[in-house]
């Protein structure tokens, strides 16, 4: 049996809008960027302490991200296993512009939490009022395994 077709029909197909990207996966929520350097930044901010980001030594990060959902849960999580981890802001949509270093202390200060870092790595400037996606990625010392037996001893040839 066979069949055949000689009435097509076009079809007009429409392209609707790009929809909206998404941050950073894993560990991540995004701030608005402060470049004033100081202490506790306003809801929804984070800042440095200096300007310069390659002398960074401390990060202030309000509880509060730029969605207006509390993070301090999040933030907290930084301490969780004992051992910090590392941070990386990059600017959202210009993952070129970024700042990573390693957390050595936490600081709940209320509002805010004031984050003690060595830098690591850092790529051009952070502006007012940029979008700021904040990843962290955790570091835990592992326990250490058990110790392996020896099998033989002796001398040999």
């Amino acid at each position: 049996m066979s069949c055949s077709c000689n009435d097509c029909t076009d079809i007009t197909l429409f392209s609707g809008n790009p929809g909206t990207n998404g941050i950073f996966g894993g560990q991540s929520s995004k701030w608005k960027f402060d470049a004033v350097a100081g202490i506790a930044p306003a809801i929804s901010y984070i800042r440095f302490n200096v300007g310069v980001p390659a002398s960074v030594t401390t990060i202030y990060i309000n509880e509060t991200n730029f969605d207006s959902t509390d993070m301090s849960a999040f933030l907290a999580s930084f301490n969780a296993t004992g051992d910090y981890g590392l941070i990386r802001l990059f600017k959202e949509f210009d993952a070129n512009t970024f700042w990573i270093g390693t957390i050595t202390n936490i600081v709940d200060a209320g509002t805010y939490k004031t984050l003690t870092v060595t830098h690591t790595q850092s790529n051009g400037t952070f502006s007012a009022d940029d979008a700021i996606v904040v990843s962290f990625t955790p570091i835990k010392q592992g326990a250490l395994g058990a110790e392996g037996s020896i099998v033989a001893t002796g001398v040999w040839d």
